[in-house]
């Protein structure tokens, strides 16, 4: 089954990806941030992997700076996700992880998520 993806995940990759762009370029936090017309706050939030607070546009920004391309997929459950959600499911003893169980399930089959 492939790694469920978290928000802390993209994150973590996206900074990974800027820092070392940035290391390979010789740019530094504020050089960086003059390139993407932004302050070095909103820099530092991008490079901070726990900081998952950020928008399509500056995304794109720190992307298009850098030389990166990002892309999404997506893209229904397939059955074999479908069939381990429901086995996690059944054996849940915390209501709220049955709960945000039942939701992705539900998501996933109706093809909601």
């Amino acid at each position: 089954m492939p790694k469920l993806t978290t928000a802390r995940t993209l994150k973590s990759e996206l900074a990974g990806a800027l820092k070392q762009r940035m290391a390979s370029s010789n740019l530094d936090v504020s050089s960086f941030a003059k390139q993407m017309q932004t302050s070095r706050s909103a820099v530092r939030r991008l490079l901070d992997t726990n900081n998952t607070a950020i928008t399509i546009h500056t995304l794109a920004r720190a992307a298009e700076v850098a030389g990166l391309e990002i892309s999404f997929t997506v893209r229904q459950k397939s059955p074999a996700e479908l069939t381990d959600l429901a086995r996690q499911l059944a054996v849940s003893k915390s209501p709220a992880k049955a709960a945000l169980l039942k939701k992705r399930l539900v998501a996933g089959f109706y093809g909601q998520a």
